[in-house]
């Protein structure tokens, strides 16, 4: 983003050269640069217009014709600061060719945090000073424009019931159904960590997959800025790698559908999107504490394996259809990624989503439990289970770790 910039100059050559620095240097766009050569066109040019910068020369004659006034500059920010019917740069910059102007005027500057350059056509240094100015209010001024974060967490789930239900169960504090728009609705809640309490928004998607997670991931983050985006769930899981229950945290995801169908063959192509390295790391830190595991699995009392869920952080792999193939499975590991763990209808449309998204951008990841291996033995029986070790699991990662990344 450009900044605004008025040259007050009287001297044609140097006012020229300080137009040419700003858009060869700073990246200001030359339509954004005003340039006037006495104190009368300043001020009308200040009373009229916000600028950022102002450069401006010491020695600077009041009206056209007349010969420049040693301290015109000075008297014309005097002006400025002292009447109301100027609007006030935020940096003025200040230039003098003259050893005495710089040595009597460099106090009048300082005190107002401003800064004055002692021109010399021989020295570039006053040129280094000034475009690094301008790169730093282009800067600021991209950061003033975008938006700040929101929500502290945002949490989806792909469905109603199992997922969203057993989000609902978490002593989170949640709030009746709000409406998000026409189509859909969220619930907000709060939970503690780091010793203070934290906003979470929670949403499910209307229908299973990726395009309806990928639609509903973009509405939370343009309705609540989350600093903090997740999913939880279910999924099913490579048997080999996993158990019922196990705890997937998908590092990366991606469509194991994406790629060209030839006359013989199917060429993959992936687009494999992983989540920060210091989510994954303090997942591997939940995974080692065996307590917090046992409790979770005991707290549920329905249906549900004898085994006490573990956590892996590793691939898993995304499709829009629901698999109950062992075959197809095991021929996803060995042609896409030899460590799979599991597979779901969902985490790559929102890991997509929330890259793709603008500003400000969350920290985004996905975790799903285990309920099935996608095999000829696919049921229903864990899904209930899965999606409570999921809601807990994370709800076990927020109060331990999410003040990590709410600072």
């Amino acid at each position: 983003m450009s900044i605004k910039v008025l040259v007050v100059e009287d001297d044609p050559g140097r006012a020229q050269r300080i137009n040419q620095l700003l858009v060869d240097n700073a990246g200001v766009d030359a339509t954004d640069i005003t340039v006037v050569s006495t104190g009368v066109d300043a001020r009308r040019a200040l009373s009229d217009n916000a600028y950022e910068l102002v450069v401006l020369d010491i020695a600077l004659p009041l009206r056209p014709g007349d010969e420049p006034d040693r301290r015109g500059g000075i008297r014309l920010l005097e002006e400025i600061v002292e009447q109301g019917r100027y609007k006030l740069p935020e940096v003025v910059v200040g230039l003098t060719g003259f050893d005495d102007l710089w040595e009597s005027c460099r106090g009048f500057f300082r005190s107002r945090l401003w800064l004055l350059e002692h021109y010399d056509p021989a020295d570039g240094g006053w040129a280094e000073r000034l475009i690094a100015k301008a790169r730093y209010l282009a800067a600021r001024s991209v950061q003033k424009n975008e938006p700040g974060y929101g929500s502290d967490v945002g949490l989806i789930a792909a469905l109603h019931t199992p997922e969203l239900q057993a989000v609902k169960a978490l002593p989170w504090h949640w709030g009746e159904a709000t409406t998000l728009d026409r189509v859909g609705f969220y619930h907000e809640g709060t939970f503690g960590s780091g010793g203070r309490s934290r906003s979470v928004i929670a949403a499910a998607a209307p229908r299973m997959g990726m395009v309806a997670t990928a639609i509903l991931t973009t509405k939370l983050i343009l309705h609540f800025r989350p600093r903090i985006l997740a999913m939880v769930g279910i999924c099913a899981g490579v048997k080999s790698a996993c158990d019922l229950g196990d705890v997937l945290v998908a590092d990366p995801s991606w469509d194991w559908q994406t790629g060209k169908h030839g006359a013989r063959d199917f060429r993959v192509a992936p687009d494999q999107i992983g989540i920060p390295t210091a989510v994954s790391e303090r997942f591997k830190q939940l995974a080692s504490d065996g307590t917090q595991m046992f409790q979770i699995h005991e707290s549920y009392t329905g249906v549900k394996p004898k085994n006490i869920p573990r956590v892996f952080v590793g691939p898993v792999t995304c499709g829009s259809a629901v698999l109950g193939d062992a075959h197809l499975l095991r021929e996803i590991r060995e042609k896409q990624h030899r460590k799979l763990l599991g597979v779901e209808m969902e985490l790559y449309g929102m890991y997509a989503a929330a890259r793709d998204a603008g500003p400000p951008a969350p920290t985004t990841f996905g975790l799903k439990s285990v309920c099935d291996f996608a095999d000829r033995a696919k049921n229903d029986g864990y899904q209930e289970y899965a999606a409570h070790v999921s809601a807990r699991a994370f709800a076990a990662f927020c109060e331990r770790y999410a003040a990590d990344f709410l600072s």
